[in-house]
């Protein structure tokens, strides 16, 4: 039982875009032993794409600063580690030498 709650939650994280962090959350929200969690975690696919995949989708050339923070900062509610974050925003010549290095 615990096999299959653990397919069905990181299943469910993976399909709303969620990273890494709400991934283990979610796992810690049902339950789950720790003991599982790198079992159920270690195929988790890269959620790059899907990060610049929203942050095309909220910001464009003309996006300032602060439009830029509120999709860095609802990215991370999501769960995405920040180092992935700013890559994405890197790649998409976004200019990222006034943020934190880490929050």
């Amino acid at each position: 039982l615990v096999g299959s709650e653990m397919c069905i939650e990181t299943g469910s994280c993976i399909s709303k875009g969620y990273g890494l962090a709400r991934a283990k959350q979610a796992l810690y929200e049902k339950r789950i032993p720790k003991e599982y969690w790198d079992e159920a975690l270690a195929d988790y696919p890269d959620q790059t794409e899907k990060i610049t995949a929203f942050l095309k989708s909220r910001l464009d050339a003309d996006s300032d600063e602060k439009q830029v923070r509120r999709a860095v900062d609802a990215l991370i509610r999501r769960g995405h580690s920040y180092g992935t974050i700013r890559r994405a925003l890197d790649a998409l010549s976004f200019d990222t030498e006034d943020f934190q290095e880490e929050f």
